[in-house]
């Protein structure tokens, strides 16, 4: 009897992790000097959001026997109150929070002499302006049909999860003094994927990293169009 309850609790423990572990938005941008910035200004505008509302998942039936898996398929994973590797994400706002790390980015590879996250345009020679077309989320919880007893299957060495998370974005640079479209591109992330097993657990929150090589693509297409202006 005691063996029964340590097992449905390691179980529990481990099922519910999603429960008592927080992810938030943390985007780190290192200053990359080696070019005069511009004599110019550009401010990002807050993102808008044309992602799917659409939110599925079969969790909850991790503890009903004879059941292998549960899935989470999510297009806006921040609505969701757990996810297979974590609990709530605090303070992650996708329409802001993306575009204040672009500004943070285009500051640190000076790109332009000023640039600023706003709401307003006004007074900036150029404006960036993006989309948020899909911040995907996958994952996958095993329980091998075993309900509460799955712990037994992971200690044995069994994956306890796969996650997958991956970014699509629209960026557009633009002109303010004639309108021009400088840049205009839809960039997708690499996707991140990984199982973990109970003695090496993953992420599933990877959307600062996967943001990072997005825009470390998009400096490099402003960088090469305005080089021809």
């Amino acid at each position: 009897m005691k063996n029964g309850i340590l097992v449905i609790s390691l179980f529990l423990v481990i099922a519910t992790t999603g429960c008592t572990t927080q992810r938030s938005w943390v985007y780190y941008s290192e200053a990359q000097p080696g070019q005069q910035a511009r004599s110019q200004s550009v401010v990002v505008l807050p993102f808008e959001d044309k992602r799917k509302n659409q939110n599925w998942d079969s969790l909850g039936w991790s503890i009903v026997p004879l059941v292998p898996f549960t899935k989470a398929e999510l297009n806006v994973p921040e609505g969701k109150d757990f996810h297979v590797a974590s609990g709530e994400w605090e303070n992650f706002e996708p329409t802001e929070d993306f575009a204040i790390a672009l500004a943070h980015e285009i500051e640190h590879r000076d790109l332009f002499e000023n640039a600023r996250f706003d709401r307003n345009s006004e007074g900036a020679d150029y404006v960036v302006k993006g989309t948020i077309l899909a911040t995907d989320y996958a994952g996958t919880l095993y329980s091998y049909g075993l309900s509460v007893y799955a712990p037994v299957a992971w200690v044995l060495g069994l994956p306890v999860n796969y996650v997958s998370n991956q970014v699509s974005l629209q960026l557009e640079l633009i002109d303010q003094k004639n309108g021009d479209v400088v840049v205009s591109k839809i960039y997708d992330s690499p996707e991140y994927e990984r199982y973990a097993w109970i003695y090496n657990m993953k992420s599933d929150f990877e959307y600062p990293e996967l943001t990072r090589a997005i825009y470390d693509s998009f400096v490099q297409d402003v960088n090469m169009q305005m080089a021809r202006r």
